[in-house]
């Protein structure tokens, strides 16, 4: 009797000490993959790629434009004015 209940003490010492290393394992690797994916969401907030920038008038392709890293601080604009037009009154179409 005495040799079965020595082993049943050290099966329930292993059970607990094997629950015990399983439970920590798994926390660890969570822990890890917690870190591994703030690392990549850190990554990919902070290194974002440059905008792409287009312009067009609805009629041609659109053109890209090359963004810069300051405003225009000059006196002379980028971009010409536009052509002025003759002031055509236009109706708005109304369907019932």
């Amino acid at each position: 009797m005495r040799r079965e209940t020595l082993s049943d003490k050290k099966q329930r010492k292993d059970f607990y000490i094997n629950a015990f290393r399983r439970t920590i394992s798994c926390l660890l690797g969570s822990v890890i993959l917690n870190l591994l994916l703030l690392g990549v969401i850190h990554n990919r907030i902070l290194h974002k790629p440059a905008e792409t920038f287009y312009t067009s008038d609805g009629i041609t392709a659109p053109i890209p434009l090359k963004p810069f890293d300051e405003p225009n601080n000059s006196s002379t604009p980028l971009l010409e004015n536009d052509p002025l037009e003759e002031m055509t009154v236009r109706s708005i179409p109304q369907e019932f």
